[in-house]
């Protein structure tokens, strides 16, 4: 999982307004398993976004399982290249 630093970078990057999170950094859950990203997305209610973070492991079918119904819940983006996510920008409402 993470460690206590990337935890609180984690933490301290979630903004929220009246309707819940409206957005969190991705980096410092890259590199951890599917199935871990989505406990800790799922603690905040937005567990259906662990198929938008980049970098994530695939470690077991249960991760494939995770990937696959999250994959099915992302809108697309507007461009029109799906593989573009702007990660240097924050999300300005939901």
């Amino acid at each position: 999982m993470l460690n206590r630093n990337s935890a609180q970078r984690f933490t301290e990057s979630i903004e929220f307004n009246e309707r819940g999170v409206t957005t969190f950094s991705y980096k410092e859950l890259s590199g951890l398993s599917i199935r871990q990203a989505y406990a800790i997305l799922s603690l905040l209610g937005i567990q259906d976004a662990t198929a938008s973070v980049p970098g994530l492991r695939v470690e077991s079918e249960v991760d494939r399982a995770i990937l696959s119904a999250s994959s099915s819940l992302i809108q697309p983006a507007a461009s029109k290249d799906p593989e573009v996510d702007y990660g240097d920008y924050r999300c300005a409402g939901r």
